[in-house]
């Protein structure tokens, strides 16, 4: 543990807040933990104590808060606390720098070696760890949130296994497909149009083109046609990647959006045949 600071003259320096996010797993706008709520509270805590924001954001990816490892501005923070001008990390909440007790205890031990304070800004969850009651209540927390995530991940392994037995894939649907009521693979009724002028537009079968002459493209159809050329053996992901986009079909961004055909899409699409096929395997798919 790094030797306790002490002088004076040190702490009239202090007035920079390490202030760190980290969103769990990257899904959408409507995730309560959102990074844009989190630095709201953060800021607003700065602003009241008069300290200058150090902004650290984990918040692409799967981030959990159970290791350090997979967290590179956590990591990066980190390196900051001996740094004379510290004053605090400032997190929405403690779950969100951790969600191992000891974890916390082995942080605090840091904090307290570089004379730097722990507050949360959670409305309902401030806690400031200058005070003993702060201390107390950090402690209390942290087994909390500990056993929350233990919890969590029980249910999430009897959750899959259930559907596993059921022969239900599990994880982001492939390309081409979404879940129906009972949680098994169909077709996505969405695809692109190809308008006249050469243009894609995002659409939906059996609706009406957007305007006459326009050609459909599904995306179920263009997985499928994905594989069909890959079981021929003939040709490599580049090569139809480029026949593909020469046929006039496209894949779909993150948004929804027709996009070009490249290697990487092909190499996805194949990589998932045993879903494609209705089968259920252990693991993950990388490793299959």
């Amino acid at each position: 543990m790094p030797a306790k600071k002490t002088q004076k003259s040190t702490s009239a320096l202090r007035t920079t807040a390490l202030c760190y996010i980290r969103q769990s797993y990257t899904r959408d706008k409507n995730d309560i933990n959102s990074p844009e709520r989190q630095r709201a509270n953060i800021q607003a805590l700065c602003d009241r104590n008069g300290w200058v924001a150090e902004w650290y954001v984990d918040a692409e990816g799967h981030k959990t808060g159970t290791k350090e490892s997979n967290r590179p501005y956590w990591m990066a923070l980190k390196a900051r606390l001996p740094d004379p001008d510290i004053v605090a990390i400032v997190a929405n909440d403690l779950a969100r720098m951790h969600r191992k007790a000891w974890h916390v205890g082995r942080t605090m031990e840091e904090l307290d070696g570089y004379g730097v304070r722990l507050v949360l800004a959670a409305p309902g969850r401030e806690v400031d760890t200058s005070t003993p009651h702060g201390r107390m209540f950090i402690n209390m927390i942290a087994m909390n949130d500990e056993a929350y995530a233990v919890d969590v991940g029980q249910r999430s392994e009897d959750s899959a296994a259930f559907r596993k037995n059921k022969g239900v894939t599990i994880g982001i649907p492939p390309f081409g497909t979404i879940r129906n009521e009972e949680g098994y693979l169909v077709p996505t009724p969405k695809g692109a149009w190809l308008l006249p002028d050469g243009a894609y537009e995002e659409g939906v079968n059996r609706e009406e083109p957007p305007i006459e002459g326009a050609v459909w493209f599904g995306y179920f159809a263009c997985a499928e046609r994905i594989l069909t050329l890959y079981a021929e053996n003939t040709l490599g992901f580049n090569r139809i990647a480029k026949k593909m986009t020469k046929e006039g079909w496209r894949f779909k961004d993150r948004k929804g959006k027709p996009r070009l055909i490249d290697s990487d899409d092909i190499r996805r699409v194949t990589a998932n045949w045993r879903e494609y096929a209705g089968l259920v395997s252990d693991g993950k798919a990388k490793a299959r």
